[in-house]
């Protein structure tokens, strides 16, 4: 998530993520360098699309930026949502994935906290952005770790667990009951590997 404020000549200064140090940012450019006449934008997040547009005034811009970005920061529910799923215990606790409904343990044969999240950590390259000219180094992201080993069935390429796509192939897998579209299928012992 990245916010501007693009200058009235269209050139653009990167604001911090934070309310109070962009505004201060906003301030050194509205009153020490004259740029007066612009708008605040981002390409992502709530505030999409909807710019907030300066006219020389600070006293009536300030109030309304400071909307803006409040508004642009704030986290949208889908944001929220995921956030309590990879921490369902609060900030700083670990989540117990396989213990958790729906979570990435359900589909694994193990139904108790295990040491493997199936995830691991990578590392994008930096990239000229295509609307500032800026480069960006992008946060590191989270992916799963799992890779397609059967019809049915896939295991992680850090721990070797196996898991299912749904019961009907743990069943043909493990107990050899036929499932839709296991015809023609050679089954295997589940943890083959």
């Amino acid at each position: 998530m990245r916010i501007w404020y693009m200058r009235d000549n269209h050139t653009f200064l990167s604001l911090p993520l934070d309310v109070d140090a962009a505004m201060v940012e906003l301030h050194r450019a509205f009153i020490e360098e004259h740029d007066t006449y612009g708008s605040l934008c981002c390409k992502e997040g709530p505030m999409r699309n909807k710019m907030e547009h300066a006219k020389a005034d600070w006293s009536e811009f300030e109030p309304r930026a400071r909307r803006w970005i409040e508004a642009a920061l704030k986290p949208t529910d889908a944001e929220i949502e995921y956030a309590s799923w990879l921490m369902p215990n609060g900030p700083g606790e670990p989540p117990e994935r396989s213990a958790r409904p729906g979570g990435l343990g359900g589909f694994f044969r193990s139904e108790t906290p295990m040491a493997c999240t199936h995830t691991k950590w990578v590392y994008d390259p930096p990239y000229e952005d295509d609307w500032t000219g800026e480069w960006i180094t992008p946060e590191p992201r989270q992916v799963g770790t799992s890779e397609d080993i059967d019809i049915g069935r896939f295991r992680c390429t850090q721990c070797g667990e196996v898991g299912y796509y749904t019961g009907l192939w743990r069943d043909f897998h493990e107990k050899g009951i036929p499932c839709p579209g296991s015809d023609g299928v050679r089954r295997l012992p589940p943890n083959v590997k």
